[in-house]
């Protein structure tokens, strides 16, 4: 009895990646220097930034933005990961793209437009970092806008 993939809709060989089935041509992109082969896939949410954008979890240690350009986070609140509060940080998470650098995600459900503009030039960019507006955001699709965050430079 063929299965379905849950990326693609084709009946093909599938990997059992706990109750998300996903077969070899969704994967290949990302198997061959990154090691996801097989990856379980625990939410809906990771399966669903896999299809659109390409991103897996990054789940070893602390999701701070500063990880992106490899700095370790300041734990007060004048850390870029806290200091903007649900203006423009709400639902953060830490994600690797296909070339294994890290991506931070924030996906606010109003986002405040005069807010990220102050973050982006007195914050993030003197820093290095770099913020992608748009996209599926996966966490409420249409209310909820898609925040990247990732290193300038390498």
């Amino acid at each position: 009895m063929p299965t379905r993939c849950h990326l693609c809709g084709r009946d093909t060989f599938i990997y059992n990646a706990r109750s998300v089935m996903v077969c070899e041509a969704c994967l290949a992109p990302h198997d061959q220097d990154a090691g996801w082969k097989g990856y379980r896939f625990r939410t809906i949410r990771e399966r669903e930034m896999f299809k659109h954008h390409g991103l897996l979890p990054e789940d070893k240690g602390y999701p701070c933005v500063l990880r992106v350009i490899r700095k370790r986070c300041r734990p007060r609140l004048d850390c870029p990961c806290r200091a903007y509060g649900i203006a423009i940080l709400e639902h953060t998470r830490l994600w690797r793209d296909g070339d294994r650098r890290l991506v931070w995600t924030s996906e606010p459900y109003n986002l405040d437009q005069a807010a990220l503009d102050e973050a982006v030039a007195q914050t993030y960019t003197p820093l290095g970092i770099g913020v992608q507006v748009g996209g599926y955001s996966p966490h409420s699709p249409g209310a909820t806008t898609l925040l990247r965050f990732r290193a300038l430079r390498d």
